[in-house]
């Protein structure tokens, strides 16, 4: 890696010049031997060209056993310094990798709940992914409402708009889906509060979210469903969604 030609070109350059390369002596004036504050720094240096040959061998031996991208493996664990650097030597492109199930690095930080990783992706490279969707329709916004992670959707909203929560994978399923399947409450309370009732009903092609709750018996998410029908019923909002850009 070109991170660590250069740690090691400079290491061996401080080496050469404070400890090998003659210094210039007056006359009548005593050579001075290399000043003794030099060792830490060496060691320092050392230790930090250790620890990162040791992270870069960690993700390759993890990703030649498992078939785990590098980034995938990073999120996975949320060792954000070390995503950063890989996307750093190796480029944005890291971050558009997909794994076998066609899921890019935000996939995985919403699945696993990483607010830091996909904080990473927003803010540092303009939300790269955070709405794209994986092979079989998913954007990161299904797999953080499958895990029941309110703070990742908020932020997902935050960044993408709340449009982000109407788009449906190739089976029908929105956020909702998701959010009903896992059995979070919280995460459909969220998402009525950005978009209104409207959002938990059924159509043509979407599945019920009573049908999923009963299915993996999640009463609290039936309860919930409940009082929401026979609640007053919230104004419709109209939002206007190019689909376009989640494909």
């Amino acid at each position: 890696l070109n991170f660590f030609g250069s740690l090691i070109t400079e290491m061996i350059s401080g080496i050469y010049f404070a400890v090998f390369l003659p210094r210039h002596v007056e006359p009548n004036e005593r050579c001075i031997s290399p000043p003794s504050d030099l060792a830490p720094s060496f060691a320092k240096m050392a230790g930090m060209f250790r620890r990162e040959l040791t992270n870069a061998k960690e993700v390759a031996i993890r990703k030649t056993q498992d078939g785990i991208p590098a980034a995938h493996a990073l999120v996975t664990e949320d060792r954000i310094d070390d995503l950063r650097l890989l996307v750093q030597e190796q480029g944005q492109l890291v971050l558009l990798t997909r794994d076998s199930f066609g899921w890019l690095p935000s996939h995985v930080a919403g699945r696993r709940g990483s607010f830091s990783a996909l904080q990473y992706i927003a803010e540092e490279h303009g939300g790269l992914g955070l709405a794209t969707k994986s092979s079989h329709g998913i954007t990161p916004a299904h797999c953080a409402a499958r895990g029941g992670f309110v703070a990742c959707l908020h932020l997902l909203v935050e960044h993408e708009g709340s449009a982000i929560l109407t788009v449906e994978d190739n089976e029908g399923w929105s956020p909702a889906h998701s959010a009903a399947r896992g059995g979070h409450v919280s995460v459909l309370e969220f998402i009525v509060e950005q978009l209104g009732k409207w959002v938990l009903q059924a159509t043509s092609s979407r599945p019920k979210l009573e049908m999923l709750a009963t299915k993996y018996g999640h009463k609290d998410v039936l309860r919930f469903l409940d009082e929401q029908e026979r609640g007053q019923s919230s104004p419709e909002r109209v939002i206007d969604i190019d689909l376009r850009q989640f494909l």
